[in-house]
């Protein structure tokens, strides 16, 4: 036969929702978004029926931060010494967040190690970008920019570099 009742689906011994109905198949299904960051032990506590005895499942489930990835781009490039460049910083998230949650912060703009200047994170669905303008002039010569967005409390930190060519 297949079984029938309940599974009570458990974070480290709190209660996630109440009792979930097995479908006709016997399968419980439990979807959370509220789980923190980090490690948790998750149980399923099977009620029982009149032909299958209770039981219960525990297994480690690691909560991580979603993965973003950095693309910076320069315009114009080349550029010519004494003009401002505009650089762009576009961030976007490979698996979107069940939850609904979006990346937010800054994003740092460098030449190698040395901070240019930093801008917020704005955007929608998908992606999301900050522009930042030198206010000061780059010399002449090669630079690598660097765009470095250093996540949020849902999104791991990512990084960009592109070569900017100051004639």
């Amino acid at each position: 036969g297949v079984p029938s009742g309940t599974v009570q689906f458990m974070d480290n011994g709190t209660n996630l929702g109440g009792p979930v109905p097995l479908d006709p198949s016997g399968t419980a299904t439990y979807t959370t978004s509220d789980l923190t960051m980090g490690g948790h032990w998750i149980t399923a506590l099977y009620s029982g029926d009149d032909s299958f005895s209770n039981s219960s499942i525990t297994r480690w489930q690691v909560v991580r931060k979603a993965t973003t990835i950095t693309v910076v781009t320069s315009s114009p490039n080349p550029s010519t010494y004494g003009n401002q460049i505009i650089f762009t910083a576009v961030v976007s998230v490979p698996v979107p967040d069940p939850g609904g949650a979006t990346p937010s912060g800054t994003v740092a703009f460098k030449d190698g190690t040395t901070t240019l200047g930093t801008a917020d994170l704005i955007g929608g669905v998908g992606s999301w970008f900050a522009t930042f303008t030198t206010t000061s002039f780059l010399s002449q010569g090669t630079h690598y920019i660097v765009a470095v967005y250093d996540g949020d409390s849902n999104f791991e930190r990512s990084a960009s570099v592109i070569t900017q060519v100051v004639t």
